[in-house]
């Protein structure tokens, strides 16, 4: 029990409940919750924007386009080949709202410029 829930109990053994009527709940600020919000992807069917093996043990890199409750988010993630052969999620990946998605091209573009300048990659891997 943390110390606010345990400091609640005792003032409300020694005073009644009444002492907790004016004190702000932690957490929320409100009692109101946003309206649902009218997302373009579904919550079961996520958008898979590109899937590309990462090696040969059925490890895959996947990119798509999700939704949770009713937030769209752009989501790169690690997969991997369960026994039955299907691929699952692991908790390696990162997800960005869409609207961070021009500074994630921008950055990745950096990226393989200077992958290029180091030799790394060939230019002609640049494009597909």
């Amino acid at each position: 029990m943390n110390w606010q829930a345990a400091h609640d109990r005792d003032r409300v053994a020694q005073r009644g409940s009444e002492a907790m009527a004016g004190t702000p709940r932690p957490g929320r600020k409100t009692t109101r919750r946003a309206p649902p919000r009218e997302c373009p992807v579904s919550e079961s069917e996520p958008i898979e924007i590109a899937k590309m093996w990462r090696d040969r043990r059925g490890n895959a890199l996947v990119f798509s386009l999700k939704s949770y409750e009713g937030r769209p988010f752009f989501d790169a993630r690690l997969f991997f080949t369960d026994s039955d052969g299907r691929l699952k999620p692991t908790a390696k990946g990162i997800t960005a709202a869409p609207r961070q998605l021009p500074e994630i091209a921008k950055a990745i573009a950096k990226a393989m410029e200077k992958a290029a300048e180091l030799g790394l990659i060939d230019e002609a891997e640049g494009g597909e």
